[in-house]
């Protein structure tokens, strides 16, 4: 009994932990690319000369483990764009190498971070 009562908590608290996650919205800028329609899920990378302008914010420890990598940005975030708001004005996913704002959640899976995107628009 005591193995199934841990076994419970332990659920209990990645359920939680994950909630607490999801609810933490932020606004996030850059380029997407590699994006498959099929999986919902790309690449955001940040313009180090943005964050520098401090037009956007950097990724910060986000990037350790990341497999998005690009010569020209460094390392980048996955993003997934499956759960974009079927209302928003951009309710697709947005063509690769163009310039947005992103708002939505970080989740942690395992040792790297992911970002759930809700909305986005392009930089006018």
């Amino acid at each position: 009994m005591n193995k199934l009562a841990y076994t419970i908590s332990i659920m209990m608290a990645s359920f939680i932990t994950g909630n607490a996650q999801s609810k933490a919205s932020a606004t996030i800028g850059g380029k997407v690319f590699s994006y498959n329609e099929k999986s919902g899920y790309g690449c955001l990378f940040v313009d180090s000369e943005m964050v520098k302008q401090g037009i956007t914010t950097g990724f910060g420890n986000k990037t350790a483990g990341t497999k998005c990598i690009s010569k020209k940005y460094g390392n980048g975030v996955a993003i997934n764009f499956s759960g974009l708001k079927p209302n928003s004005d951009y309710s697709f996913a947005p063509q690769q190498d163009v310039l947005i704002s992103v708002t939505g959640n970080w989740i942690k899976k395992g040792e790297t971070y992911e970002f759930f995107a809700t909305e986005w628009e392009p930089f006018f």
